[in-house]
């Protein structure tokens, strides 16, 4: 008996196995997706409050300088190597101006997964941690090359990765 004939006599065997190879068809593009999964954008960030002794975590959409518990809070670049413990690369924080241009956007926009914040390197300002009350330096300014090219702590081997909460 030919396949055709032996389908048209069982309609069911048909429909089952019709069934089936769709249902492994979708389970093969199932499985694809989750192995191609784009990881989620971080919803929180690093901050300190003390010069980059310490950080926290905060809302990635919070606007440095703001106040933390009375404190004024940064931004902290928090970076780990493949060995050594986490440790505070640089310290940032938004301009006068440009934080009140950031705050308006972010009011238009709405403070959501969604919402990128594109500041200007002249709308940024950066110091190192730990380093007292030296001024903050423009993130545009030739000098700012030398905190954003720092030294990684004793037995932090390479690579450097940005640590998110």
């Amino acid at each position: 008996m030919e396949v055709r004939a032996f389908l048209q006599q069982n309609p069911t065997v048909s429909m089952v196995g019709t069934g089936g190879v769709i249902v492994m068809a979708l389970l093969a593009m199932f499985m694809e997706q989750k192995g191609n999964a784009v990881p989620a954008a971080p919803r929180q960030a690093y901050f300190t409050v003390d010069d980059g002794a310490t950080y926290f975590a905060a809302d990635i959409n919070s606007i440095p300088p703001f106040l933390h518990d009375g404190k004024e809070a940064v931004s902290a670049r928090v970076l780990k190597g493949a060995t050594g413990k986490p440790f505070i690369a640089y310290l940032l924080r938004y301009s006068a101006s440009a934080k009140a241009n950031a705050q308006r956007l972010l009011a238009q926009q709405g403070a959501g997964p969604g919402c990128i914040l594109t500041p200007e390197p002249s709308d940024i300002e950066i110091k190192k941690p730990l380093s007292g009350d030296v001024p903050w330096t423009p993130l545009s300014s030739p000098a700012a090359t030398a905190i954003t090219n720092f030294q990684r702590p004793p037995g932090v081997a390479e690579p450097l990765e940005p640590l998110f909460p």
